[in-house]
């Protein structure tokens, strides 16, 4: 399936982690 978020390497960044938490 192609990539509709960020790259699994955004995971590391606190603004992705953040959306993903809340």
């Amino acid at each position: 399936m192609p990539p509709t978020g960020p790259p699994p390497r955004a995971t590391s960044t606190p603004g992705f982690r953040s959306a993903r938490r809340g």
